[in-house]
């Protein structure tokens, strides 16, 4: 499929993720149009500025412990991530001590 969409064939379109959300596609076939980004850091700037526009009743938070998404959407979640943001707190102030201990010497 790289070579395809890489040729004249298909439609070229800028990356808009508003159009690209709502774009019906096909995965048996090669698609007739591409969205395209101008760069890695372009296209994780509209969708970033995207998701912040979507309305939704819960918030997201990546936990780097368990390599898991928390689903922020009562007080229970809320503190999980309190919880684990000062666990992380924590390390820094201590690796930050250490580093400063060790730097007097």
């Amino acid at each position: 499929e790289l070579q395809f969409a890489l040729s004249d064939s298909p439609k070229h379109l800028p990356f808009q993720p508003e159009i690209v959300s709502v774009t019906t596609y096909s995965d048996d076939h090669y698609q007739p149009q591409y969205f395209v980004a101008q760069s890695i850091d372009d296209m994780k700037s509209k969708l970033r500025t995207f998701a912040k526009q979507l309305t939704r009743d819960f918030n997201l938070a990546y936990d780097s412990y368990t390599e898991s998404i928390l689903v922020l959407n009562n007080s229970d979640s809320i503190g999980l991530l309190s919880r684990s943001i000062q666990r992380q707190l924590e390390s820094l102030t201590d690796t930050l001590t250490f580093m400063v201990n060790n730097n007097k010497k």
